[in-house]
């Protein structure tokens, strides 16, 4: 959620300093859920290391980016998702260490990482399309889940209204 809220904070400045491009981190790991479960944003921790949640709120990324291109269409800001690689980050710190230790001699270094979003935020329109997802610097197709528009609206719907319910004063 805290993608969409800061977006929608910033929204009016983007659209009124046209062109912009917004760019969510996402992860190829979203493609790993099949079926997208509502009722787990109110679980507070229904796995070991939290990589189910990461893996909703990777496909969440890419939904928001999905819907929020069809409602900006025309302002002049565009939006995407990357996967920016396995990146060797503090994210890993609550696997277990056999798993991070397998993993890491593959890991790309931070600044390798960050090399997809750098060419999706420096890159012409024509090389990164509106609620396009890139991978390796390479435009690519999401899940067929993440492309569902009807789930981009009622997941976009669903957050309008999580975010009014934290607000509500007790």
């Amino acid at each position: 959620m805290g993608h969409f809220l800061l977006t929608q904070l910033l929204i009016d400045t983007l659209v009124s300093s046209a062109p912009a491009r917004i760019i969510n981190l996402a992860s190829k790991v979203h493609r790993d859920v099949k079926r997208f479960d509502f009722d787990s944003v109110h679980r507070s921790n229904w796995s070991p290391v939290g990589f189910k949640q990461y893996r909703f709120a990777k496909l969440a990324n890419i939904l928001h980016i999905r819907e929020l291109t069809r409602r900006l269409e025309g302002t002049g800001v565009t939006a995407c998702a990357v996967h920016p690689g396995t990146v060797a980050t503090r994210i890993w710190q609550n696997f277990p260490a056999p798993i991070v230790n397998f993993i890491k001699p593959n890991m790309l270094t931070p600044e390798q990482g960050a090399a997809t979003t750098l060419f999706c935020a420096t890159a012409d329109d024509t090389e990164v399309p509106p609620g396009s997802y890139f991978e390796k610097c390479r435009l690519k197709t999401p899940s067929a889940l993440a492309l569902d528009p009807d789930l981009a609206r009622e997941l976009w719907s669903r957050t309008e209204t999580w975010l009014a319910e934290c607000s509500m004063d007790p």
